[in-house]
């Protein structure tokens, strides 16, 4: 059944999860009103989200969904396609979108509904990441090849719409996946040879990491504390989660039962949220707290269990898949 209004249940908890914060947990399912498809992308402190839903023709559109439920869409003026990919706690969204026969540039909507368009280089904008006071993070590109966009660069676009690109020494694709409050951004740079973590402070200064044996690094988010989660390939092609710490230091994350772990998020306390599969190939939630406990869940009647986003309440946001073809979304309060 697909219904507009969320349905609310005690969330399922596996493979040893049972703490008094699983046992309390309550999961929201929920779709845009008219949506084939719910993909949410960000969450807030005040427990907005935001993201994007697909219409009936395939169409994306933004939405925000405050935390009582009610949701408000929208659409960049002349935009076929518009990805909202993030959240600041003042309301303010960030993303992409397309204009019709033209290349994505980059967005910024503030909490009133003012949209505000932008474009970095000569042909794509992405936006992957918003800060406390606004500025955003993401990548661009120099052309469009047959196999898509050659020459990524990653850059920041301050409150005040200051841009600086950047690239790590040797890189051939610099994507930025997250940006704290102190302006420090971490994401991925791809050698002729490997696809490596990267951490930029608001001075310039990057610094290249990668766990131990990995032949591949993926960092997706990072705290204000500068604590870094993301996955890493090992040389038998399997992927582990990873938290990196302020000093350096790496933990592996790996749930119970995990035949591939995908570390998303990390609060400023240190919980991390993600998704690993197991041996049949399904795809579960977790959330692992600063103390390294796992509660793995999953919503009720989902396969595939994908959180993005966490706040600082631990309240997780992610997609959800059962045995049909769409994408529905869900909000774990703790």
């Amino acid at each position: 059944m697909r219904c507009g209004a969320p349905v609310v249940f005690v969330a399922v908890c596996m493979l040893g999860a049972g703490s008094s914060a699983c046992a309390k947990a309550t999961i929201t399912r929920f779709d845009v009103p008219g949506a084939l498809d719910t993909f949410p992308y960000g969450i807030n402190n005040a427990g907005s989200i935001a993201g994007s839903w697909l219409d009936s023709s395939g169409t994306a559109h933004g939405f925000v969904r405050s935390a009582d439920g009610t949701f408000a869409t929208f659409d960049v003026p002349g935009a076929g396609n518009a990805e909202a990919t993030c959240i600041g706690d003042d309301g303010e969204v960030a993303g992409w979108y397309a204009l019709s026969g033209e290349n994505t540039r980059g967005f910024e909507r503030s909490a009133d509904g003012t949209i505000t368009t932008f474009k970095v280089g000569k042909v794509e904008t992405f936006v992957s990441a918003i800060d406390r006071t606004g500025s955003v993070t993401g990548s661009y590109c120099d052309a469009i090849g047959q196999s898509g966009c050659t020459g990524i660069h990653g850059f920041v676009r301050s409150a005040k719409g200051t841009v600086t690109t950047f690239d790590p020494t040797g890189s051939v694709d610099t994507q930025p996946t997250g940006i704290n409050a102190a302006g420090t951004v971490a994401g991925t740079y791809s050698t002729s040879s490997q696809a490596h973590g990267f951490l930029r402070s608001s001075d310039g200064t990057i610094t290249s990491f990668d766990p131990a044996g990995s032949t591949a690094t993926f960092p997706n988010s990072l705290n204000d504390k500068g604590a870094i989660t993301g996955s890493w390939r090992d040389q038998s092609n399997v992927r582990h989660g990873f938290l990196r710490a302020p000093d350096g230091t790496f933990t592996t994350i790996d749930p119970d039962g995990s035949a591939a772990t995908y570390a998303e998020a990390i609060d400023n306390a240190g919980a991390i949220a993600g998704s690993y599969y197991d041996s049949a190939g399904l795809e579960h939630g977790f959330l692992r707290t600063a103390a390294g406990k796992y509660d793995t869940f999953d919503p009720k009647r989902s396969l595939y269990t994908a959180p993005i986003a966490i706040n600082r309440g631990a309240s997780v946001t992610g997609s959800w898949q059962g045995s049909g073809n769409y994408f529905h979304a869900f909000v774990r309060v703790p």
